[in-house]
């Protein structure tokens, strides 16, 4: 599968139609344990800890809310918009996932991210509030995206330095799936799973771009649909979007179109999910529909699902670019994990169904002095041998502008070109299943 980024408006200039002039505010909460209540100083120097100035232009300010202990606003130098912070009485009902009900303060901080650099600036905000708890802080959580960070994960992605090093644009939103039974049909002894999928994005309005959304998806394309619009996500969280209907690629020789939503429900079949009857006033504002190249249909023209593209991926003959924020976590997750690979594969034969690969990341023109005959950005092989200092194995993907090449090859390459790595059927105790893990699951093999 390739990993080149490429700019999704290739060969044009410029342009940004899906722009949100209105966003939504990004909003980070600590749950923080003690009766003390927290003092407001402690916000400054948590402020001058995460962003390194002071803040600025403090104005306190008095919500309407009798658990509010106290709330003010502030600028902080470099960012556009001023911060919201506040400090109010826990109610051990509303603590996400019954969790943290030893909490007795909730310490808030809300404002809107800023566009140049989003996902820096959501890891210094979720950073800052965790600091103003300190100590008492049991955890960190995101309403907007329901996520929530515990005390070891407070510490791995938004307190070690640099702030935000392990996060990528995928922090910046979540995938919401919503089956359809269409046709189906529920008896006495089996109720049948839905034949398609209405899949949405939440989280990109936060910043300033369209939230995407994919009709009547089977569930055989339902993996490659997600991957696709947490590909497609990650970068439009960044990138300029070409006009609406304008084919762009999302990976090499895979093309569709984004087309406004309203276009496409209107001619949406009426069991399908997503239709006018499931939108409700929180799907309203910009947003895309991924589609397949060009109106399908002889008789009546319609926007369609990207089915040959999605049956493209699921085949495994092409893969999706993704943005630079995964290559560069991808990349320090693999390197990162490396040793619970290696003590793996050393004991590989206690494993005898798993199978061991690595993605390996070679410049053009050094291909040649890696073993390889033609110059290519990355590949995976299938690991024969792994060491702290290096990874050999054969040629298993390859490709260059979409075409398989080079498999059988024999190659090696040191850690340092380690892009990714993936165990496959791997049996783990505990587990029934054999499962797959990547360097990002590598929490699963027990690494942090």
């Amino acid at each position: 599968m390739s990993r080149e980024h490429r700019p999704l408006n290739i060969g044009e200039a410029p342009t940004d139609p899906w722009r949100v002039d209105q966003p939504d505010s990004c909003c980070y909460i600590a749950f923080v344990a003690g009766e003390d209540l927290p003092d407001p100083g402690d916000a400054f120097d948590a402020i001058l800890a995460t962003f390194g100035v002071e803040p600025e232009d403090i104005e306190p300010i008095g919500l309407d809310d009798a658990a509010v202990a106290w709330s003010f606003l502030c600028s902080i130098k470099g960012r556009a918009n001023r911060v919201l912070i506040w400090c109010e009485r826990a109610n051990p009902a509303h603590t996400p996932d019954d969790e943290a009900r030893d909490a007795r303060w909730c310490l808030v901080i809300e404002t809107i991210l800023e566009f140049g650099s989003p996902v820096v600036d959501a890891a210094r905000l979720a950073a800052t509030v965790a600091r103003m708890g300190g100590q008492r802080t049991l955890l960190v959580f995101t309403p907007d995206l329901a996520m929530i960070f515990r005390a070891n994960e407070i510490e791995r992605l938004f307190l070690r330095q640099p702030v935000g090093a392990l996060l990528d644009e995928r922090h910046l939103f979540r995938i919401e799936v919503v089956g359809s039974a269409g046709a189906t049909e529920t008896t006495a002894d089996r109720t049948h799973a839905p034949q398609t999928y209405w899949l949405r994005t939440h989280g990109l309005h936060r910043v300033g771009r369209p939230e995407l959304e994919m009709f009547e998806i089977p569930h055989d394309e339902l993996r490659p649909a997600l991957d696709l619009l947490n590909m497609l996500g990650s970068r439009i969280a960044t990138e300029p979007l070409p006009e609406p209907g304008t084919p762009f690629e999302v990976g090499p020789q895979l093309q569709i179109t984004l087309v406004p939503v309203d276009e496409v429900i209107e001619t949406l079949d009426p069991t399908a999910a997503g239709g006018a009857r499931d939108r409700g006033p929180e799907l309203r504002g910009q947003r895309a529909a991924v589609c397949a190249v060009g109106k399908r249909g002889s008789f009546r023209a319609v926007w369609m699902p990207p089915h040959d593209v999605l049956q493209m991926v699921l085949r495994g003959n092409a893969g999706y670019f993704v943005s630079e924020g995964i290559m560069r976590v991808r990349e320090i997750m693999a390197r990162r994990a490396w040793p619970a690979f290696t003590e793996l594969f050393v004991a590989r034969a206690s494993y005898p169904e798993a199978r061991f690969y690595a993605q390996i990341e070679i410049p053009a023109g050094r291909a040649e002095a890696s073993g390889i005959s033609i110059a290519v950005d990355d590949l995976w092989i299938e690991v024969t041998a792994a060491t702290n200092e290096e990874v050999r194995g054969v040629v298993v993907t390859h490709r260059s502008e979409g075409a398989p090449r080079g498999h059988g090859e024999e190659m090696h390459a040191p850690i340092a070109a380690l892009a990714n790595w993936k165990i496959i059927s791997l049996r783990i105790p505990g587990r029934e299943q054999l499962v797959d893990v990547t360097a990002e699951e590598a929490g699963i093999l027990g690494v942090s």
